[in-house]
């Protein structure tokens, strides 16, 4: 339950665009968590290289996941 809290803060901060882009590029590259980069592309902060990565199915994200369960962040990506 803990665990389930500490990612839900951790959506909620790299959600907020008052954080700036400085914590989503120290994030971004490392990030396996679907629901967690979904959230950063979805912040109006979020620098475009970062999406792009997104939409070219560059991030290493594409390596673990198949492609159905990665619509929903592909689809944030691509959304302004």
């Amino acid at each position: 339950q803990t665990s389930d809290a500490s990612y839900t803060l951790r959506e909620l901060i790299v959600a907020n665009p008052n954080i700036g882009a400085e914590p989503l590029l120290d994030e971004f590259n490392n990030c396996g968590d679907i629901d967690l980069l979904i959230a950063m592309v979805s912040n109006s902060c979020c620098p475009q290289e970062l999406k792009k990565t997104i939409q070219d199915r560059t991030h290493f994200i594409f390596d673990e996941y198949e492609d159905d369960e990665l619509e929903e962040l592909v689809d944030a990506a691509v959304t302004d």
